[in-house]
């Protein structure tokens, strides 16, 4: 339909670029708007402009555009709709223009034209045709009030306000530009468009209004359904973030409440259940989510759907600290009871809102996201709530200044504040050094060592861990390289690799090219990799496990039996040493060898 209206293809429009055709008179105030929906400064406008056909020729059309969300890597952000408006905007004209074009306007017009007095009662003098179909009553009963007045049809709550703005326009000598509701003979409701204006006499008095009012119920309709659509979430019908947001900011321009706080509910785990059962099961379940935690909304705590797997109270007027720690002891109860079959597990994060937050509803809402996921991090139970506080304000900056950190590693040359110790292999027999693991450590400028128990984590979750570890392993390789210049040829070194290292499409060819560019033998080289490999695909594993076994490298599991042990997997999986977990090897300490499990899984 836009190409008959532009008359030109789709893939001419593409090309030029709809700024290209839109005539250069209309283009200013159309680029104008679009900016500012571009900048978030509006939500949508509408607007009538013309284009130039490729022959010439003019058409005037009526635009409405809005903001589109979607997900956030996808290229669209906005919708247009678009009404060929030419007959419409050459019937204005014509009514403009002549007596005889009035004519022409009453036989087309998809409304009523009329004059009626300067008084609240409207008290027509000349009402068209036209007047049946749009109102449902004959011209003739409005005409001197005969039947009713034209005001009567008028919807209640509209009248005052209609009156007070043609009041308003007739004094100011402005244009008459109205949207009201009428409800018909049929009881039927109805959007019109009122465009007039005032006759004055020669002395300046407003004596009578012209004008034309016109049905635009259908446009309105399309208004209605892209602002439900802009502000609500299409799965559940909840409220959005965009509503989240605009609801935020009105409050805090209002500042009426007085304890305001955010709820986030973070249920980051579903995302498993979808990859296991399908995209409708998971869809299905956040349906369920999603009912339940409606029946906790109130007059001043709203819900909404935030996220694909979160929602978000925002709670105004609460009492105290103890109100936002029972109202979340409840959901976490709900939750459970309701989750723990699908085995989902998530958080609660409670933001307090200062007067700080009050200035950056996007950093507020992301301190809710924070508390949600360290709710995650640290909980032992299937849900668990965790306040938005200093010390987590803390932790964050913390994780974001390692995280800066490790990139700066990642991107120099000389590895920066990245470096290995080497732990010693002993047998135990020989009391020899049969070989070192490899074991990275992070020292930098502000926080001085910092752990790899720390940082490591934080690698994975930024997914710097890629960058990160093939550093490692170059430091390592280097290392091995020096034991064979000073003749312990026989010594191998221990690499521990993150499984989203082995993962990644490349790690193999990578790999082997390091190996290749050291000019180290792989039979010298161990790879350690820790339970978590259970819980990820067992065939891509043991596939890429079986690729560097046959080029020579020794593959070992670490912390056996701390989390994900299955004597099946591993006797499965392509591998050559357990390293049984600490955990276990403490045990020995404390008691008779003999009633400890260590023994039993050497054994075996």
């Amino acid at each position: 339909m836009f190409e008959k209206i532009i008359g030109r293809s789709f893939e001419e429009a593409r090309q030029l670029g709809w700024a290209y055709f839109t005539h250069p008179d209309d283009l200013e105030a159309d680029l104008e708007l679009f900016n500012q929906l571009s900048a978030g400064k509006i939500d949508y406008y509408e607007l009538d402009k013309r284009f130039i056909r490729p022959d010439g020729s003019i058409v005037w059309v009526h635009i409405i555009v809005s903001r589109l969300v979607l997900a956030p890597n996808m290229k669209y952000n906005h919708i247009c709709l678009v009404q060929d408006i030419t007959e419409r905007k050459h019937i204005e004209e014509q009514l403009i223009q002549s007596e005889h074009s009035k004519s022409i306007l009453l036989s087309n017009l998809p409304g009523i034209a009329f004059r009626c007095q300067y008084k609240p009662d409207y008290n027509m003098e000349f009402v068209s045709e036209g007047c049946l179909n749009l109102t449902g009553f004959q011209s003739e009963a409005f005409i001197g009030n005969k039947d009713l007045s034209y005001r009567n049809i008028i919807a209640p709550e509209y009248r005052k306000t209609v009156w007070e703005q043609i009041s308003y326009s007739v004094k100011s000598k402005t244009p008459i530009n109205l949207e009201y509701e009428i409800v018909t003979a049929s009881r039927e409701r109805k959007w019109v468009l009122e465009l007039g204006e005032a006759i004055y006499n020669d002395q300046g008095q407003a004596i009578a209004l012209e004008g034309i009012i016109i049905d635009i119920t259908d446009r309105k309709a399309t208004e209605t359904m892209l602002k439900y659509k802009n502000e609500h979430d299409t799965l559940t019908g909840l409220l959005n973030r965009n509503s989240l947001e605009k609801d935020l900011d009105c409050s805090f321009r209002e500042e009426y409440a007085i304890n305001q706080a955010v709820i986030s509910i973070n249920l980051n785990s579903i995302q498993a259940l979808t990859a296991l059962y399908g995209f409708h099961y998971s869809q299905n379940l956040i349906l369920k989510v999603s009912e339940v935690l409606t029946q906790y909304q109130t007059y001043s705590r709203q819900i909404y759907r935030t996220y694909e797997n979160r929602f978000a109270f925002y709670w105004k007027n609460y009492q105290n600290r103890e109100d936002l720690e029972d109202f979340c002891r409840q959901l976490e109860v709900k939750l459970t009871s309701i989750l723990t079959v699908e085995r989902v597990s998530g958080g609660i994060g409670v933001v307090e809102i200062t007067k700080e937050d009050r200035t950056n509803i996007d950093r507020l809402l992301q301190h809710a996201l924070n508390a949600s996921e360290r709710a995650i991090e640290v909980s032992n139970r299937e849900f668990q709530t965790h306040f938005f506080d200093k010390n987590l304000q803390k932790q964050i900056d913390r994780e974001k200044y390692i995280d800066d950190e490790m990139m700066k590693c990642a991107q120099e040359k000389d590895d920066g504040g990245l470096y290995l110790v080497f732990q010693p292999i002993v047998d135990s027999k020989t009391q020899k050094i049969n070989g070192f693991e490899a074991l990275a450590r992070l020292n930098t400028p502000k926080e001085g060592a910092i752990s790899p128990n720390e940082f490591i984590p934080i690698a994975e979750k930024t997914k710097i861990i890629n960058s990160l570890g093939k550093k490692i392993i170059l430091q390592a390789f280097r290392f091995l390289k020096e034991l064979g210049k000073k003749g312990f040829n026989d010594v191998y070194i221990s690499i521990n690799v993150s499984i989203i290292q082995l993962l990644r499409h490349d790690f193999v060819s990578s790999l082997f090219e390091m190996v290749e560019v050291e000019g180290v033998n792989p039979r010298l080289i161990g790879i350690e990799l820790t339970e978590t490999v259970f819980i990820h695909s067992f065939e891509v594993v043991n596939g890429i496990l079986s690729k560097l076994q046959k080029a020579g490298f020794q593959i070992a599991i670490d912390d056996f039996g701390k989390g994900y042990s299955s004597l099946a997997r591993e006797r499965d999986l392509n591998i050559q040493y357990l390293k049984i977990d600490k955990f276990f090897i403490d045990q020995l300490l404390k008691g008779d060898i003999d009633k400890v499990i260590t023994s039993d899984i050497i054994s075996m």
